[in-house]
């Protein structure tokens, strides 16, 4: 990307130093990395926020992939179980 921008601006790393681990974990898992577009990114900080959770917009991005028209491969199947952690602290 030759000017990445967005409002969960934590993981916009220009180097991701800890990239081992999470793919270690991805892979032990058997999970997946999702990729969102940005009004994903910014429903779901807008859906914490209403809550009157003082989260991040980077810790809100997990949020995203389950919100309706994340697009193909995001979402939650029947019976699947996940979990979102809201991290950061909104400055």
């Amino acid at each position: 990307w030759d000017a990445p921008d967005s409002l969960a601006d934590g993981i916009l790393d220009d180097e991701t130093y800890d990239w081992q681990a999470d793919i270690a974990v991805i892979r032990t898992s058997k999970g997946r990395p999702i990729v969102v577009a940005e009004e994903q990114v910014r429903q779901a900080y807008e859906l914490v926020d209403s809550l009157g959770l003082a989260v991040s917009p980077t810790g809100t991005a997990g949020l995203a992939a389950l919100l309706p028209g994340s697009g193909p491969g995001t979402g939650v199947a029947p019976g699947e179980r996940v979990a979102v952690v809201f991290s950061g602290v909104r400055r």
